[in-house]
């Protein structure tokens, strides 16, 4: 990281480092206190978090989740989307333990639900098992 972790630069603010998982965390609770307050969320404030979301994952990725799947190259590549149910019946645990880990699975919240991708679901799931193996 280069520099402070927050720094203004004309009217952009420039996020690095922990600013990016505090600002995520700051903007998912307030979207939650809102939504949960009956209040209206505009979507550049859901475009926002999806972005922070991203970032934070990118770096996490960068450090710590080797056992994570690459997102695939293709775009236009068939995903398979999963419930919470679905990926503890994968990985055989429950599905709170699925919503612990959710980050580790690369899961994504929509409409306030967890979903996963099933090719990264079942990666985990073998790397879990090798591990076990060993």
């Amino acid at each position: 990281m280069n520099g402070p972790a927050v720094q203004k630069l004309g009217n952009a603010l420039l996020l690095q480092g922990p600013a990016i998982a505090d600002a995520y965390w700051l903007v998912s609770t307030g979207i939650r206190a809102a939504e949960r307050n009956g209040h209206a969320v505009r979507p550049d404030v859901y475009r926002l978090q999806a972005l922070l979301g991203e970032c934070h994952r990118d770096a996490l990725s960068a450090l710590r989740h080797h056992d994570v799947a690459p997102p695939p190259d293709d775009e236009s590549s068939d995903v398979e989307l999963i419930s919470t149910r679905e990926a503890a019946e994968v990985l055989n645990v429950s599905p709170r333990h699925v919503q612990r880990i959710a980050a580790s699975l690369d899961g994504r919240r929509t409409a306030g639900r967890w979903i996963f991708d099933r090719a990264v679901v079942e990666a985990y799931a073998a790397h879990a098992n090798a591990g076990e193996a060993a």
